[in-house]
């Protein structure tokens, strides 16, 4: 399978010099501050996200300095939503590390995801760094939105499609869609006399194509929770752990009597389970044909972003997006 690294090879410098402008603006912090910015961010993950960012402006122009501006806001956006989160689900582990709030407490790391949350605000210095600001508030929105969505359809022992697109939706495609619309209203036009490349009609289509990629990407991260080969990636059972209904359980559970069916969701809503329990309810969805109904929308949705990209002008970046939409759906499995 293709490494992300060969993906990206053609942004080698545009995620250098991210890399170099985030350590920068974090590293004149001191005392706690600093040992809470020092674990968090070394490891730094698959950086999705900056890559969308860079790989979009660059099929379209030249990334620009409010490029990077925009690449650093949505990372760090993303990452406070990660840590609040953990708080949320009293998670103890993320990326096969011990969470923030595990090593810090909740309180401490509520305010770290916070103070990251006020760095954005410095990364807005010019005119077009302002006109993302609506953007950035539709993104401060959406993710707690999803949160909340989320565990409220939980509670109420929701099974629907519809439902769960809207979670994911919210908590982690709208981040993509955003990634790849701060991406092209960024970038630099190669040439002026082209075609206007800020057209509304092709907007919509590159923030449809940074959604349905990233719909695709949380249904297979949700697929990951079902596999043992990948309990290094995330944690098995760590969804039926934190009460969370993906789309793999959705499938399950349609497909089973109302008895075992309410059985299941008291088991997922209950605070006192077992590892045993955990294991026994990912045997019976392996063994049942959710996973091979959830890999079918996880390649639906990524064959409409494949159908946005081919529309695009042909360069390297355009088959970097391409090769990036195979790896996010064949990625772990």
């Amino acid at each position: 399978m293709t490494k992300l690294s060969n993906i990206t090879e053609c942004i080698t410098n545009e995620l250098n010099t991210f890399e170099e402008r985030l350590n920068k603006c974090l590293h004149a912090e001191k005392y706690l501050l600093k040992d809470m910015i020092d674990y968090c961010f070394a490891k730094k993950g698959k950086r999705i996200r900056p890559i969308l960012t860079f790989l979009v402006a660059n099929m379209f122009g030249k990334p620009s300095e409010s490029t990077f501006r925009a690449a650093m806001v949505l990372e760090f956006i993303h990452t406070a939503s990660l840590i609040h989160d953990d708080v949320l689900d009293e998670s103890g582990m993320r990326r096969g590390r011990q969470s923030i709030n595990n090593i810090w407490g909740n309180n401490n790391a509520i305010l770290f995801g916070d103070y990251l949350y006020g760095k954005c605000m410095e990364f807005i210095k010019t005119e077009k760094d302002f006109s993302l600001m609506p953007i950035y508030a539709r993104i401060g929105v959406s993710l707690p939105k999803g949160e909340l969505l989320q565990k409220n359809l939980t509670e109420q022992g929701s099974t629907t499609e519809k439902n769960y697109f809207e979670v994911i939706y919210n908590k982690t495609a709208s981040l993509l869609e955003a990634a790849c619309e701060t991406g092209f209203l960024t970038a630099n036009e190669k040439d002026t006399d082209n075609n206007n490349l800020k057209n509304f009609d092709m907007l919509n289509q590159i923030k449809e194509m940074g959604k349905n990629l990233g719909l695709a990407f949380q249904i297979k991260d949700d697929m990951l929770d079902f596999y043992l080969e990948n309990a290094s990636e995330k944690s098995i059972g760590n969804d039926i752990r934190e009460k969370k209904i993906t789309l793999p359980m959705i499938y399950f559970l349609q497909n089973t009597n109302e008895q075992h069916k309410n059985d299941v969701l008291n088991f997922i809503n209950s605070d006192e389970k077992r590892d045993e329990g955990i294991l026994h309810l990912i045997k019976c969805v392996r063994e049942s044909n959710s996973l091979k109904q959830s890999q079918r929308q996880v390649e639906f949705f990524s064959g409409k972003a494949c159908d946005i990209i081919r529309r695009c002008p042909d360069n390297v970046y355009k088959d970097a997006l391409l090769s990036l939409a195979g790896f996010l759906i064949n990625r772990g499995i």
